[in-house]
């Protein structure tokens, strides 16, 4: 028995190892439908969007999956995305802070700094003592130093 099964229009005959489809091997099908996509981009992106509408648990269930098995490369992304939107946009948070009069989060004020300890230890402002108001004070400046770099 022959050890070619099929031929490609293009490529030729085919052995039963290469995948056939369409009457081409999947290599020149690959090949035809970017060819299509690429033409077609309009139309195709009406329709996904059709269809995504008509079918959003599907969507839903899709996201998860990918969320799910993709968490730690999302979280790098997120993260690194963060550092670059904060490095673009230092100058606007801080004319924001200066318009809206909020100085307090802008020079670390004792407030600001009791509250974010209060919040992070889950105690009262009042049980807190000064020397750790100092403390997270200087690692808040220290961390805005390193966001910075």
């Amino acid at each position: 028995m022959s050890e070619f099964v099929k031929t490609c229009g293009k490529c030729g005959p085919l052995t039963l190892s290469q995948i056939y489809k369409n009457r081409h091997c999947i290599k020149c099908s690959k090949i035809k439908v970017a060819e299509y996509q690429g033409k077609n981009k309009d139309k195709l992106s009406v329709a996904k969007k059709l269809w995504q509408k008509k079918n959003p648990e599907k969507i839903k269930v899709y996201r998860a999956k990918f969320n799910q098995l993709n968490h730690d490369l999302l979280k790098i992304k997120n993260k690194e995305y963060g550092k670059k939107y904060y490095q673009l946009h230092i100058d606007e948070r801080k004319e924001t802070l200066l318009r809206k009069g909020n100085l307090k989060t802008l020079n670390l004020h004792n407030s600001y700094v009791l509250s974010r300890l209060a919040r992070q230890l889950k105690m009262k402002s009042k049980d807190i003592p000064i020397q750790l108001v100092e403390l997270k004070r200087q690692l808040l400046k220290l961390k805005r130093i390193i966001r910075s770099l």
